[in-house]
């Protein structure tokens, strides 16, 4: 993880195509699709550094984390905000990357109650 920067995670998992999973949740199908993207995104930046299972090994982590009780599927926001902290920018980028996340799902939330009334 340490050669991917949360602008590429909030870029692949953040994009309009998961919008309705901020609001749900993302299956995991659906979370290994997103995380194959992320690494070949990363296996292109910084060809032969990628660990060919990282995807595979990205999300076992993910799911032990979130999907404890076997469900098969996982709320975007804290899998997005693990794999920001996971990242390999500096300290003070994951927390405005955070920052930025909570603010999205705040305001989202807002945007949804306002218009499913």
């Amino acid at each position: 993880m340490d050669l991917i920067d949360s602008s590429l995670i909030q870029q692949v998992l953040l994009r309009p195509s998961f919008w309705e999973a901020r609001k749900h949740s993302l299956s995991v199908q659906q979370l290994s699709q997103a995380l194959q993207e992320l690494f070949q995104k990363a296996r292109e930046e910084n060809p032969g550094q990628v660990h060919p299972r990282a995807p595979e090994l990205t999300l076992s982590l993910l799911t032990t984390m979130y999907n404890s009780k076997g469900t098969g599927f996982l709320q975007l926001m804290p899998a997005a905000a693990a794999l920001i902290t996971l990242s390999g920018d500096s300290p003070l980028s994951k927390y405005r990357a955070t920052k930025r996340l909570l603010l999205q799902s705040k305001y989202s939330s807002k945007i949804h109650c306002k218009y499913s009334i």
